[in-house]
């Protein structure tokens, strides 16, 4: 599959509803696993409900029970557990397999010209997913990224939920987010499953994908699939219960975003709504005081039934997220200063056969995308040249260090995802010639960042270079490619705004944070030509100057319509769309109704 399309802008996750605040925002959770068994009671089945007051389900008994072809993606509510359902009569644990995915339809709603005609008429991949249960709670045994055989299309499964009707016969139902990814591009199109069940078989399942962020290829997809389901408990199913308790744990309670107005009488959601196209939305939230202020995640067939854990690409907030965090913890955690580390001396081979000078570039140049390589002096350069159509690291290397020497580095930043290529390429190698126990960076990251902030394991997968015949095997992307969920971009932005630190300890070297942050006066990165925008360590920052003080911002943006904001009044706000649609001061007028920006 190869990429046509020239980037010409900015390459830029409710079910504990009983928690507290204090137990979401507990400062003693280091993210490690808890060294005591977590109360088995936990994952016991609730079966209160309330089924007299339940609607009949959308999707009845004898559809499930029966070979159908739908005609078209039904309501999401079809897929959501009703607010007063009983819990589940059966327990799901074993192995789901779908047997006839290729009867999946397809109604392209557009497509770039760089999208394959296969890909616009292609079905479901090979559908073989193992679970475990926690009470209500249906858990998959692999999270994240999952590749596949299919020829377009690897896939991504999050916990669902299972529950009974009196309507089904003593068969449980369950329901879980599911969706599709491109192999080698962060786009991401979300979707359903549901099926009945009963110890030792299954319904019919039914299936829709109705909403993606994705600019280029717009999709619904459908489908019921017999299936088969095989009982038995699968390997380490207790340690994957008790890390899944954690996981709800460490998620924050969630409230309407409709709430936020009423519980901070300032605020204005019209306000916060303006410049953005609503129902071209994936998510939208606002973290403040221990509480996620969550949007409806609109689809084209009503509200997504999982917006709290809807899966969402990072694009380039991966600079931040994974790049600029990953240098910052290097530089807690080796003897030496990672940020002026040589890209020759890591990377010689490659640096030996580029066209340019890049003997006096090092990692924080190209952390901060001033190397003094570029074509065009703006604030992005237009042209690639054959990056997004190569997959493996030496030819990624390769395009990277193709841009020709203009200027000494540190004098401007120019806007070059292939910088972040060879960043990734470096960390590794850095992580090698200091002798660590990790040989790649980003799995450094996930063990040392994202699991002890209390990440999901959704995003302890990336997209990664094809190596030996294989997909997504290799170096991290670098500058695109991560997952992440509502609960999650919370969850790593607080992580920031609360200094890198968690229960206390440092994960991050403060200094260099201070700087990502904006927050240290004597670096805030090179000048950028866009605007009054900063960009420094992978953030961007956007002056406070409106609101009466010096500072900045600090902010990360992605491609396809990705924004997030680490405001200094201590609130986080993040929205994801593809259409391009990032509006920032009338989002801070508004989160400064929740309190100054400037103290």
């Amino acid at each position: 599959m190869r990429r046509r399309f020239v980037v010409l802008s900015v390459l830029f996750v409710g079910c504990m509803a009983n928690r507290t605040e204090d137990s979401a925002t507990d400062s003693d959770d280091t993210g490690k696993w808890p060294s005591e068994p977590v109360d088995s009671d936990a994952c016991g089945l609730d079966q209160e409900g309330n089924p007299d007051g339940m609607a009949p389900a959308l999707l009845s008994f004898d559809t499930l029970m029966s070979s159908v072809s739908p005609e078209s993606p039904i309501s999401e509510d079809a897929f959501a557990m009703p607010q007063d359902a009983p819990g589940p009569l059966n327990r799901f644990e074993g192995r789901l397999t779908l047997h006839d995915e290729s009867a999946a339809r397809m109604e392209t709603l557009f497509a770039d010209d760089w999208i394959s005609p296969g890909q616009t008429d292609s079905d479901l991949p090979d559908i073989d997913l193992e679970f475990t249960s926690c009470g209500r709670h249906l858990i998959p045994t692999q999270r994240g990224r999952l590749v596949t055989d299919d020829l377009y299309w690897d896939l991504i499964v999050q916990p669902g939920l299972t529950w009974s009707t009196e309507e089904d016969h003593g068969m449980s139902r369950a329901a879980f987010p599911f969706a599709l990814t491109f192999k080698v591009e962060n786009c991401i199109q979300n979707g359903v499953m549901t099926f009945l069940y009963d110890e030792d078989s299954v319904s019919q399942v039914r299936y829709q994908i109705t909403q993606e962020t994705c600019p280029w290829h717009i999709f619904d997809l459908w489908g019921q699939s017999t299936a088969t389901y095989i009982p038995g408990e699968p390997e380490q199913a207790d340690q994957i219960r008790e890390d899944f308790l954690v996981e709800l744990e460490q998620r924050y309670p969630v409230q309407p975003l409709e709430q936020l107005p009423i519980d901070y009488p300032g605020v204005s959601l019209a306000g916060l709504e303006q410049y953005l196209t609503l129902d071209e939305q994936t998510a939208r939230g606002v973290w403040v005081n221990g509480s996620l202020y969550l949007a409806e995640c609109p689809t084209r067939y009503g509200t997504y039934a999982f917006c709290e854990t809807i899966a969402l690409p990072s694009y380039s907030l991966a600079k931040t997220l994974y790049g600029g965090l990953t240098m910052a913890a290097l530089a807690k955690k080796l003897d030496v200063n990672p940020y002026q580390q040589l890209v020759a001396d890591l990377l010689p081979g490659p640096t030996a056969d580029a066209n340019g000078r890049w003997e006096g570039v090092t990692l924080e140049h190209l952390l901060d995308m001033t190397t003094g390589h570029y074509r065009v002096a703006n604030q992005a350069d237009d042209y690639m040249g054959t990056f997004f159509t190569e997959f493996t690291l030496d030819e990624r290397l390769e395009s990277s260090f193709l841009f020709p020497y203009q200027e000494e580095p540190g004098v401007r930043t120019v806007y070059l995802t292939p910088h972040y290529q060879i960043l990734a390429a470096a960390m590794d190698a850095l992580l090698v010639q200091e002798q660590t126990e990790w040989q790649d960076s980003f799995l450094f990251a996930v063990d040392n960042i994202y699991r002890p902030a209390g990440i999901s394991p959704d995003s302890f997968h990336t997209l990664r270079t094809w190596e030996n015949g294989g997909q997504n095997n290799g170096t991290a992307f670098g500058g695109y490619g991560m997952l992440f969920t509502p609960q999650g971009m919370a969850r790593i932005s607080r992580f920031i705004a609360d200094g890198g630190s968690v229960g206390g300890q440092s994960i991050l070297h403060s200094d260099r944070l201070a700087e990502t942050l904006f927050e240290d006066p004597s670096d805030t990165g090179a000048p950028m030509n866009y605007y009054d925008w900063s960009y420094n360590n992978g953030m961007w920052g956007y002056p406070l100057s409106a609101w009466g003080c010096d500072g900045q911002v600090p902010t990360m943006f992605g491609v396809s319509g990705v924004t997030a904001m680490i405001a200094p009044n201590d609130v986080v706000y993040f929205a994801f769309n593809d259409r391009f649609e990032q509006p920032v001061v009338n989002v801070l007028e508004q989160l400064n109704a929740i309190s100054p920006l400037c103290p």
